[in-house]
């Protein structure tokens, strides 16, 4: 098992945010976190990373979170948050080879393998046309690949990500989660994400949890979670879901009638 959390629970002062949320994530398997804005999906994503004091149990390969260093978890599990930073003056591709940091030696360089592996991540991306620009200048779209590309050098057993296609168009987005699910499908990393984007997680994600006020209120395959029904309990809006030729699922959401003069 990739990653086993059992029982979260996460407070800030006196706020409960996170509350009794149980989920597992396996090798060659992509679980989504999705619900409203508050909801508490992001949160439960930085405290898997080690970032927040919480109760409960979180196992990276049977290994609590709290058991384990910031070099041994980055060995294992990549993050790619909502809002990286980009400091100016790296190339997009020494900012990739950071990903390799964990990996080296205390005071060690990168080694050629190193180097291979960012290219073939470069390469796995579409990157390396602007491998040698400087990472502050670059788009929304393009900064958040070389931000994905950099947690892929990792090399991680779990990939987590918050929201990785926000900043992307269209065709982008298709292309970035095509290559996650190939992470998946092909090599066996697990996946654990949070999005907005319902059809884009219907058409990708194996697992859904939807999370509101804190707690697991769904669970299920996207077909079983994403109904108009629970949309609407739980975001408050209404939608239409449709299902394409190829049997993929469209989370369209529907206007109101307009009101009368």
């Amino acid at each position: 098992m990739s990653l086993r959390v059992d029982s979260l629970t996460v407070r800030f002062a006196d706020a409960l945010i996170v509350s009794g949320v149980s989920f597992d994530v396996g090798p060659h398997e992509w679980v989504s976190l999705i619900g409203p804005n508050g909801a508490g999906k992001s949160t439960v994503l930085r405290t898997v990373m080690g970032l927040h004091r919480h109760d409960g149990a979180i196992l990276h390969a049977g290994v609590s979170v709290g058991d384990m260093s910031r070099r041994q978890l980055a060995r294992r599990v990549a993050y790619v948050p909502q809002e990286p930073t980009r400091p100016p003056g790296v190339r997009v591709r020494d900012y990739v080879l950071l990903g390799r940091t964990p990996h080296l030696p205390p005071l060690g360089k990168e080694s050629a393998a190193d180097r291979e592996i960012v290219a073939e991540v470069l390469a796995a991306l579409d990157i390396e046309s602007f491998a040698r620009r400087d990472v502050s200048t670059l788009s929304g779209g393009e900064a958040q690949r070389a931000v994905i590309a950099r947690a892929l050098a990792q090399q991680p057993a779990l990939l987590v990500m918050d929201e990785p296609t926000s900043a992307l168009d269209l065709a982008a987005q298709l292309d970035v989660m095509e290559t996650i699910d190939s992470l998946c499908r092909d090599h066996g990393v697990g996946i654990l994400s949070t999005t907005h984007d319902l059809t884009l997680t219907a058409r990708f994600v194996d697992v859904v949890h939807l999370i509101a006020q804190g707690r697991i209120v769904e669970s299920g395959s996207p077909a079983e979670v994403l109904t108009a029904d629970k949309i609407a309990a739980h975001y408050g809006a209404a939608v239409q879901v449709l299902t394409d030729p190829s049997g993929g699922l469209i989370i369209a959401p529907r206007r109101s009638p307009r009101r009368q003069p």
